[in-house]
């Protein structure tokens, strides 16, 4: 969910998707094809196909996203040991999730 002043973008796409028939089930009487048991991504495009293969159909998806995710990551990390715990030899650290400062 956006903020109130977030500014988002949005990218579509088509995707393609091939079902793949079942090669032991029985034909369904209406249509003479046997049922779908599985499927696959096959591509993804900008612009939606002029045509599709058989078992293929098309999803589109719109993907909305902050503007801000684009802005180069600057991870920042501040370490503080105190003295009487400085030792020789590896100092394990472990990264936690802190709230913004400013």
């Amino acid at each position: 969910m956006a903020h109130n002043n977030e500014v988002m973008v949005r990218a579509d796409a088509y995707t393609i998707i091939r079902g793949r028939r079942s090669q032991y089930a029985q034909r369904n009487p209406e249509t003479g094809l046997k049922p779908v048991n599985s499927a696959r991504i096959v591509r993804v495009v900008q612009n939606a196909p002029v045509r599709l293969d058989e078992d293929e159909i098309v999803v589109k998806v719109a993907i909305k996203l902050p503007a801000a995710a684009f802005d180069p990551l600057l991870p920042t990390a501040v370490i503080t040991v105190p003295e009487d715990l400085i030792q020789r030899g590896p100092i394990t650290v472990e990264a936690v999730e802190i709230e913004d400062p400013s």
